[in-house]
């Protein structure tokens, strides 16, 4: 066995032991088959798709009466879906992507659209907080 795929494995392995550590899907410690793997990955993606939505009518029920923010969240949530169709062309760029990334690709797939997903949740989480008097710059976030 060549020394890449030693690392490969050992990598993939760390990544998957600090993602499930994370996660609130259970899996048994005996024979976990691929399937099940995307299966768990899946649950946690429209866990936090569900997440995303929630936060998005938050923002727009306490920010009801303000139509260029509300027009300019829409655009800026358009154009972050459009951003992440191409990050995740730009890390799984292979035409075949099966056939090039293996069955474990799906699982792969899903795992990092649920980790953009939730940087995108943390950022508009900014919206669903009050700024006090001292932070100037807090720009459209609610004030005190």
């Amino acid at each position: 066995m060549s020394i890449v795929r030693i690392i490969f494995f050992i990598t993939l392995f760390f990544n998957f032991n600090a993602y499930s550590d994370n996660s609130k899907c259970s899996l048994s410690e005996e024979r976990v088959t691929q399937t099940e793997l995307n299966q768990h990955a899946d649950q946690d993606l429209k866990k936090v798709e569900s997440e995303l939505d929630a936060v998005i009518k938050k923002i727009k029920k306490i920010y009801s009466g303000k139509i260029k923010f509300l027009t300019n969240l829409n655009k800026s949530q358009k154009n972050w879906e459009t951003q992440v169709i191409l990050d995740l062309d730009l890390k799984f760029p292979e035409t075949n992507k099966l056939m090039y990334y293996g069955s474990i690709f799906p699982m792969c797939y899903t795992m990092y659209k649920t980790e953009l997903i939730r940087k995108r949740i943390t950022f508009l989480k900014e919206w669903l907080r009050v700024a006090n008097y001292t932070e100037v710059c807090s720009g459209s976030v609610q004030h005190e």
